[in-house]
């Protein structure tokens, strides 16, 4: 399988059906709006959830539980799979 090519700027391919298509002014702009829309909002999750661990998820150390680390866990899971995703490790790497 070839990886993909790597986002340039300015956009001037998408992947659409296996192959690699120029793409016209008309199709870049929607994607591009859309593009950095949900780019600003995965940077105010990531802010939050950065601000929440900062503050040690809103917990005092005498509060803590095997519950909070249960579900501190499944959050960690959460996020792994989101990293592996992204970084193309885990059950998301590409076989050498």
């Amino acid at each position: 399988m070839a990886q993909a090519q790597p986002l340039i700027e300015p956009l001037e391919f998408f992947w659409e059906c296996g192959y690699w298509k120029m793409m016209t002014e008309m199709e870049r702009t929607p994607a591009v709006d859309a593009f950095i829309a949900k780019k600003a909002e995965f940077d105010r999750l990531i802010e939050r959830l950065a601000n929440l661990s900062e503050d040690h998820f809103g917990l005092a150390a005498d509060e803590i539980d095997w519950g909070h680390v249960g579900t501190l866990t499944d959050w960690v899971a959460l996020l792994r799979r989101v990293s592996d995703a992204a970084f193309k490790e885990g059950e998301y790497a590409i076989p050498a």
